[in-house]
């Protein structure tokens, strides 16, 4: 993997990115070792996943399916976990649930081999919340947060939290989820690098702030799910959001309320709330 490229896909420059691994490819294809050939794929497959704020297509797919026959080939344990769980994380947000479940189920098996699981099964915590398995991501944000404790890992101890906050909120315990969702929202304001998944706090925060007739409050969540990096919803609940946020900025705070009440319900049935 090109450690320039990586560089740019953690400082949210995907096109920088890209612009290293266009120029970096001819040669990877022609003389590269499957090593290197497993990186490299896995690396386009996530920076044009990025730059697309992770609305996956078949090339992007494609490209981390490749990888993993590179990382079969090489025969290297770490490239393996590393190959399996990435297609994992892109079919997640692909909506392809069933088999992402599976992938990463692979490759959680592999890093708790190697000695290292809070990857896979921070992503698996991710994949429990989409189908809305409370039990799971109440034990799995558990065990993220304290693997991501002990290895000093903010990205996944601040994601852990952001979980925590939709159980408390499927909890039924508002409080919860306000304390909760914003110590998870001011330690990504800390970290040095953007994170592209605040929704899984940010969702319940806008909801348990509407139940509340804290139309402001909920407003300002909502415009956080549309900065960038966030990852982008389908056309209808992204129009939603959108709309929700014009309506409040023109004086209709009515019309707000009602789009985003209708906006969090269809979070929760597409399975982002």
């Amino acid at each position: 993997m090109d450690g320039r490229a990586n560089l740019h896909y953690w400082w949210n420059e995907p096109e920088r990115g890209a612009r290293v691994l266009a120029k970096a490819r001819p040669v990877l294809e022609a003389r590269g070792s499957p090593t290197r050939k497993a990186g490299f794929y896995l690396q386009l497959a996530n920076q044009r996943a990025w730059a697309a704020r992770h609305r996956i297509d078949g090339e992007m797919l494609e490209n981390a399916r490749t990888g993993v026959s590179a990382a079969e080939e090489g025969g290297v344990e770490y490239d393996l976990a590393n190959a399996v769980m990435i297609p994992g994380l892109l079919l997640l947000w692909h909506g392809d649930l069933a088999e992402a479940q599976e992938k990463l189920e692979a490759s959680r098996v592999i890093w708790e081999h190697i000695g290292d699981p809070l990857f896979p099964l921070s992503y698996l915590n991710l994949a429990a919340l989409r189908r809305h398995d409370v039990e799971a991501v109440r034990s799995l944000s558990g065990q993220v947060l304290t693997l991501a404790q002990a290895a000093e890992d903010p990205r996944h101890l601040t994601l852990a939290k952001a979980t925590m906050a939709w159980v408390a909120w499927r909890d039924g315990r508002p409080a919860d989820v306000v304390a909760i969702a914003n110590e998870a929202l001011e330690l990504w304001e800390a970290a040095a690098v953007s994170y592209p998944c605040k929704l899984p706090c940010l969702w319940p925060l806008i909801a348990v702030r509407l139940s509340a007739g804290q139309l402001a409050e909920a407003v300002d969540a909502s415009r956080q799910l549309l900065i960038p990096p966030q990852i982008r919803f389908p056309d209808e609940l992204e129009s939603l959001v959108e709309s929700a946020v014009a309506k409040w900025d023109g004086g209709e705070r009515d019309g707000a309320a009602f789009k985003l009440a209708d906006a969090v319900e269809l979070a929760e049935r597409l399975g982002y709330a």
